[in-house]
């Protein structure tokens, strides 16, 4: 008897129409409203944080409440992160990312209401700060499975590294607008109305985005996420990616707190001397950020993460031994340059070795790697001053982000060589995990 025939592997979406001239990133069809869509989530629940401002003057600025809402907010996001993961990959994007954008302004349009009839509590804020967080981390991890899933593959790590550029208006709207207004009566209300609007456009804006069907298998929810994990595991390069990302992350969150005790409390610095540092590492920051656009495609992309990964390292383990403010600033701007090339290129390195059937399912699994601690990282740094020496710890974290990047560079030598496209048919998968993923399926199509 003959063999029966083994179902044909099946990408998860059809294949973008290819341009006589390759088509640049902004070219590519929904790419650039995607990237507003990103924008305006990153606005809504910016705007969305900062009106904790209006319940400063109710707890007395107490450090320990206002920790605890970051702890809630972490908590938030990587629950949404896990339900991005769950669903990502089962259901049109589009559909996802309208149903939660829609349900988030719904509840910033109930919460301004409140606020303008009755008031909140600050003991509300709470409960809005998670609810508010598990919205976000799920849109926002599934529009990033979304940016990669409709750009070519070598346009992929360059996307994810533009689309995180959308991510500083979230930076500044969590915490100027919130110290602009602060202790005014209908500021909630404001807050919570812009929110509202802001998705609302985020909504409209989606809309503009290629929407590509998934393939669903036959397996469960829970199945899907575990072949997922099955896959991240069994591929070099993103296993050694995730745990990095897990381990620098938590060195980081130890590290922030240690430094800022470092700076204030055994160097004694006020004011301008104090602040300086700070200015130095976000400039650098957002210059490395820019110029990581043109870099991260280049031929030695991974080169450069391992050489940032080793200069983070040592920047931070250098900190503990200087108290000069013209040392401690040019250090803190190494530690802002070699930062995103390491915490957001992660991201897009992983992307853009990802097999199409993943995307949305790695996404989500590599947010919530690199998030894991940093959902501590408030509570933390109110009482890490009391465990540890400021010093001490600096110099620790320092040590093991540079014995850890020193790992993952005996981990590169051993994938540099493989195929940068892994949907390629000579790339070297197991084939009962990919039969797994995609049989018995439908074909895909367009929405």
């Amino acid at each position: 008897m003959s063999e029966p025939p083994t179902p044909a592997v099946l990408r998860q979406q059809p294949v973008l129409p290819e341009f006589p001239s390759s088509p640049g990133l902004w070219r590519t069809p929904g790419y650039r409203w995607l990237w507003i869509a990103t924008l305006l989530l990153g606005t809504g629940y910016g705007v969305t944080l900062s009106s904790q401002a209006s319940f400063w003057d109710e707890t007395a600025f107490d450090s320990t409440t206002i920790a605890f809402v970051g702890l809630s907010n972490g908590i938030g996001i990587l629950f949404g992160y896990l339900l991005a993961g769950l669903t990502a990959d089962r259901r049109p994007k589009r559909s996802l990312v309208r149903i939660q954008v829609l349900a988030t302004a719904g509840l910033s349009a109930l919460t301004a209401v409140l606020a303008l009839a009755i008031g909140l509590a600050g003991d509300w804020f709470f409960v809005l700060v998670v609810l508010f967080g598990v919205a976000h981390g799920a849109a926002f991890a599934v529009m990033l499975g979304w940016t990669a899933e409709i750009l070519p593959r070598r346009l992929i790590a360059k996307g994810v590294i533009v689309v995180a550029l959308a991510g500083y208006a979230q930076t500044l709207l969590t915490v100027v607008p919130g110290v602009s207004v602060r202790g005014e009566p209908s500021a909630v209300f404001w807050f919570f109305a812009v929110a509202c609007l802001a998705y609302l456009l985020t909504a409209l804006a989606v809309r503009k985005v290629p929407a590509l069907t998934p393939v669903c298998a036959d397996t469960s929810t829970i199945g899907e996420l575990r072949l997922a994990l099955r896959y991240l595991w069994g591929d070099v390069r993103l296993r050694s990616l995730c745990a990095y990302a897990l381990g620098a992350s938590a060195a980081m969150t130890f590290a922030e707190a240690a430094i800022l005790h470092l700076l204030w409390v055994e160097h004694g610095f006020r004011s301008w001397d104090y602040t300086l540092p700070f200015i130095a590492r976000g400039g650098a920051y957002f210059v490395s950020t820019l110029a990581l656009v043109f870099l991260i495609s280049s031929r030695h992309r991974w080169l450069l993460f391992v050489v940032a990964a080793v200069l983070l390292g040592i920047a931070v383990a250098l900190l503990a031994a200087s108290s000069v403010v013209a040392t401690l600033t040019m250090l803190m701007a190494l530690m802002g340059l070699a930062s995103p090339i390491v915490l957001i290129g992660y991201r897009a390195l992983g992307l853009s070795v990802t097999r199409s059937l993943f995307f949305g399912r790695v996404a989500a699994l590599v947010l919530f790697a690199d998030s894991l601690l940093d959902f501590a990282a408030g509570f933390l740094r109110v009482h890490l001053f009391d465990l540890f020496d400021g010093r001490i710890a600096v110099l620790t974290c320092g040590l093991f982000l540079t014995l850890l990047a020193f790992w993952f560079w005996t981990r590169w030598r051993r994938f540099r060589f493989l195929r940068e496209d892994p949907d390629d048919a000579d790339t070297d998968v197991p084939r009962n995990l990919l039969l797994n993923a995609v049989a018995p399926q439908k074909t895909a199509r367009l929405d």
